[in-house]
């Protein structure tokens, strides 16, 4: 039996533009890279030395990770904020 009551905690003002400026982010990231995705060349720099040379190339299918691990972390923080919420309410019982 789980008694523990449904609080619903109201954004704040700064909260809700966080929020919009996340979801923003994530989706300009989203739609950069799908947009530009074809007119990349198959090989690709993905590390510079401290000259700003490029000494490290790899596929282009590899910039697919930059919004994969933003996405996978900022819905993770999410959950993980909500549910950390539901645990303080828990305790000041």
């Amino acid at each position: 039996m789980n008694e523990n009551p449904k609080i619903k905690l109201k954004l704040t003002i700064i909260d809700i533009v966080l929020e919009i400026f996340g979801w923003t982010s994530i989706l300009l990231i989203w739609i950069l890279i799908f947009k530009n995705y074809k007119s990349l060349p198959n090989v690709i720099p993905t590390h510079y030395n401290i000259s700003g040379n490029a000494d490290h190339f790899d596929k282009k299918s590899n910039i697919l990770a930059l919004p994969i691990i933003a996405s996978i972390l900022f819905i993770g923080i999410k959950l993980y904020l909500i549910n950390f919420q539901t645990f303080l309410i828990t305790l000041q019982k």
